[in-house]
């Protein structure tokens, strides 16, 4: 796995996206 900063913000996005969804 990447530990570069662009593929660990990408990572936060796609957990990030179906939490807030979920939330909603």
């Amino acid at each position: 796995m990447a530990t570069t900063p662009s593929a660990r913000a990408t990572f936060m996005r796609m957990s990030i996206l179906p939490f807030l969804m979920s939330k909603m």
